[in-house]
């Protein structure tokens, strides 16, 4: 499986340079039957330490709903996405658990909550039963994007299928992260959203200098 993650990892960055681009307006289309919840632990912290986040989906409605399982080997389904904005200046990205780690299989399986081992990975439906609330995700934001910074930049300086000319906006959005990256882990204040179906709250993390 780690194999395979690793090279989808160049593919579902695709989906999500998509994201990107549509995160300087507004997230997706989304589903209003599901309110989308994201709790931060320790909404300031010091440099270095982790930021837990937790991400909680609930049906509103009366029937259950029927979606498709988050998943990051598939391009089509993709994962769910955290945009994190800079409150100095509006520097802007998208990112996704699971996706640029150095190790795929362990990453992905502690971060989704309803199913662990090989059942995280399916791709399938997702039920959502009626009037409940699923604890969908739980990690740390800092590691996130520090493996995020660490696999781009590898990826970068090994060049391979960045290099074709069809995938110059994914090696633009890889460079987008590494530069993101080295200024998350300098500190500041950032604004933080999830889209899991739909748009969660935000929340404003402060991390010193």
């Amino acid at each position: 499986m780690k194999g395979y993650c690793q090279v989808m990892s160049v593919v579902c960055s695709a989906f999500l340079f998509g994201f990107h681009v549509c995160a300087q307006s507004a997230f997706p289309k989304s589903d209003p039957g599901i309110k989308t919840q994201l709790t931060v632990t320790n909404q300031t912290s010091k440099r270095g330490q982790p930021i837990v986040v937790d991400v909680h989906v609930e049906n509103l409605d009366q029937v259950d709903i029927r979606k498709n399982q988050f998943s990051p080997i598939s391009s089509s389904v993709g994962s769910p996405a955290f945009r994190i904005v800079t409150v100095s200046g509006g520097e802007e990205v998208m990112m996704s658990p699971g996706l640029f780690v150095v190790d795929p299989d362990e990453d992905w399986d502690s971060w989704y909550q309803p199913a662990s081992g090989r059942g995280a990975y399916q791709v399938g439906a997702f039920i959502l039963p009626a009037k409940t609330r699923v604890h969908l995700l739980h990690g740390d934001l800092r590691l996130m994007i520090e493996q995020a910074g660490t696999h781009c930049q590898r990826e970068l300086a090994r060049g391979t299928l960045l290099e074709q000319p069809e995938a110059r906006a994914t090696k633009e959005y890889y460079q987008d992260l590494v530069r993101f990256a080295r200024r998350f882990s300098s500190g500041g204040a950032y604004d933080l959203t999830v889209w899991a179906y739909a748009p969660s709250n935000t929340v404003r993390i402060q991390i010193e200098r």
